[in-house]
């Protein structure tokens, strides 16, 4: 039932079906939010805007709905029943035409976020001993000793680097050096909004090159590794109260 998988307020990206664009151009993406479930094939959607204007479809265009939930990011196709205006509030009615599937490509939709953050290069051993100790896994007192004596005798450089992007499966960041592909590196990152969240994670290089935009600056890809299932939903948690407060703080009237 779509009622068990989406919420009031999710995040929706909605484009028109590439069949229904006159150009040969990739139809345009426009974000939207879920106003209300009005029955389990019919939606109250928020009207997009670009910029200061309406992007208003007509009554019968059928367009492609991507639901960014708490649960994973979900697909479907519908069609713009109704084009509503309530007060101050512009909304479709939508009319669901196939079952919701979970996008596999996109687990954890992405938040900009430019911050400073901190890291180093870490071992599999440091890893191990870290969620032994966090998941609290040894034997006694003694043991847990020495295992943070380990720790304690690490020699750790700390890296500072700017946060671009952060999700539930990992992040965007820029530093001053090219790291390898693969590398293992621990990242403490301190995430302040709605909520404050300290994190220190770990995680695996995808990629590292060059930047673009500014010289002797490199942009790194990376995905959370050993990550509980109660931190990354904290992170999730986050990444949409945030996105909530700016859809709120830009479009108040939706």
């Amino acid at each position: 039932m779509i009622s068990n998988i989406l919420t009031v307020g999710d995040r929706i990206e909605m484009k028109r079906l590439a069949a229904e664009e006159n150009t040969e151009d990739k139809p345009r993406i426009y974000t939207s939010q879920l106003n209300d479930i009005i029955d389990e094939s019919t939606l109250d959607v928020a009207i997009p805007m670009e910029g200061s204007r309406l992007v208003l479809y007509e009554v019968g265009t059928r367009v492609e709905l991507r639901f960014i939930t708490t649960g994973g990011i979900y697909l479907c196709k519908a069609s713009v029943s109704q084009r509503c205006r309530q007060g101050m509030r512009t909304f479709y009615i939508i009319k669901i035409l196939s079952e919701l599937r979970k996008d596999q490509r996109r687990q954890y939709f992405r938040l900009d976020k430019i911050m400073e953050i901190s890291y180093h290069k870490a071992s599999v051993e440091e890893m191990e001993i870290m969620t032994r100790i966090r998941e609290k896994r040894y034997k006694d007192e003694y043991e847990m000793r020495a295992m943070m004596g380990y720790l304690a005798e690490l020699k750790i450089t700390d890296v500072t680097g700017t946060l671009i992007n952060i999700s539930g499966g990992g992040a965007k960041f820029n530093s001053s050096e090219l790291l390898e592909k693969d590398m293992l590196i621990r990242m403490k990152i301190l995430l302040e909004g709605v909520d404050i969240l300290p994190l220190d994670l770990f995680a695996r290089v995808i990629s590292s090159e060059k930047s673009r935009n500014q010289s002797l600056t490199y942009e790194h890809r990376v995905e959370f590794v050993n990550v509980n299932r109660d931190t990354r939903e904290k992170i999730v948690k986050y990444i949409f109260n945030e996105d909530r407060k700016l859809r709120r703080r830009l479009n108040p009237n939706t």
